[in-house]
């Protein structure tokens, strides 16, 4: 019983760091758009 525990608080722990990381890829995509982007730089 006591494994299901861990196992759940780690799988939470992951998601969590996950995120943390999956939004600082974020925030690094918004920093470089500055620079010329092909898939972002539409004839609009």
């Amino acid at each position: 019983m006591r494994l299901a525990l861990w196992l759940a608080a780690l799988i939470i722990v992951g998601a969590g760091f996950a995120a943390m990381y999956s939004l600082r890829a974020g925030q690094r995509e918004h920093r470089a758009e500055a620079s010329p982007h092909p898939s972002r730089h539409g004839k609009g």
